[in-house]
């Protein structure tokens, strides 16, 4: 019994030890607020301006957990800097090289940050969403994707958030905090004929998102399109479609179920990796859009250029 006794106490005494250690290693002083990042570009944008809007808001240090863009192998990597020069503070540049590692490994191995800084013993509790959260053994809450009071908020807190909603990005620009136009200048010659003919005509950005959407179960019908299409045709005259979509050999083949057999189209091709953002740049400067329920579609909305119909396909994402 009593050998039974002091090896509990051991292992108490070397779990605070090693919480301590930890804690040593991480640095962290409990009072920061770290905010998830993951996805392509439109994911990115979204929880940057949830980043930046919270950044402007408070004094404890705000930091991004860009650990997804070193474990999963998906999209273009973290585009925000490279891009637009946006600079973040990101967890891979806060913590020891040696110490970011490890953070990696262990999250590869299904824990999440969240849990490791937990399990660390740091007083850290997760706001989310919904329900779709890594394995976390403390305090969860769950919020909007709108909520002007995480200004607010105290403590150390880790956001497992998307953010997807404009309000973030509209108070930041009321407060000059972002420009109305953040694309670097200029086009190559190829896309300045796509925006040259934007200019010239009621054009109609369409973003058609395949790929992973099919996988999930998340792709729009063509039927849905072609309902949108019927719409914007009742009320524009001439209009011309501008189709954007990660599988355009798929929509140049099913035209006419999404309506599109009696219109003017536009394919808009050759934007590939790294420079895929500039679809996103040519959405922005259509006069028209019909907004699917990607972020890609939804953030060329958020951004555009002209204020002409919108035809949204996702209302609980509002357009505003």
């Amino acid at each position: 019994m009593e050998n039974i006794e002091q090896s509990i106490a051991e292992f108490r005494d070397y779990t605070d030890t090693y919480r301590k250690l930890l804690k040593n290693i991480y640095g962290f002083n409990g009072n920061e607020h770290i905010i998830y990042m993951n996805g392509g570009l439109g994911n990115q944008m979204f929880q940057f301006f949830f980043y930046h809007w919270l950044k402007s808001k408070i004094n404890e240090p705000v930091i991004v957990d860009d650990t997804y863009f070193f474990v999963e192998n998906i999209h273009n990597g973290l585009e925000l800097e490279r891009i637009f020069g946006y600079k973040m503070v990101k967890l891979s540049e806060v913590l020891p090289k040696d110490v970011f590692a490890d953070v990696l490994k262990r999250r590869a191995a299904g824990e999440a940050v969240a849990e490791q800084l937990f399990k660390a013993g740091y007083p850290i509790s997760l706001i989310a969403e919904y329900d779709n959260i890594p394995k976390f053994s403390g305090a969860i809450s769950y919020f909007p994707g709108y909520n002007p009071d995480s200004k607010k908020n105290k403590g150390m807190l880790y956001y497992h958030m998307y953010n997807l909603n404009g309000h973030y990005l509209r108070e930041l620009q009321k407060e000059g905090n972002f420009p109305k136009n953040p694309f670097p200048e200029g086009l190559d010659e190829e896309n300045e004929k796509y925006a040259k003919k934007m200019r010239e005509t009621e054009s109609v950005a369409l973003h058609v998102r395949r790929g992973d959407f099919v996988k999930l179960g998340w792709a729009f019908e063509n039927s849905t399109y072609k309902k949108a299409v019927d719409m914007m045709n009742e009320k524009l005259e001439n209009p011309v479609y501008f189709i954007f979509s990660d599988d355009l050999n798929y929509c140049m083949n099913h035209l006419n179920e999404m309506g599109l057999d009696n219109n003017e189209v536009v394919f808009v091709e050759g934007n590939v990796a790294p420079n895929n953002y500039k679809d996103l740049q040519l959405m922005t400067m259509c006069k028209h859009r019909i907004v699917s329920n990607s972020s890609f579609s939804y953030l060329a909305a958020m951004l555009r250029e002209y204020d002409g119909l919108i035809l949204n396909m996702k209302s609980e994402r509002k357009v505003i």
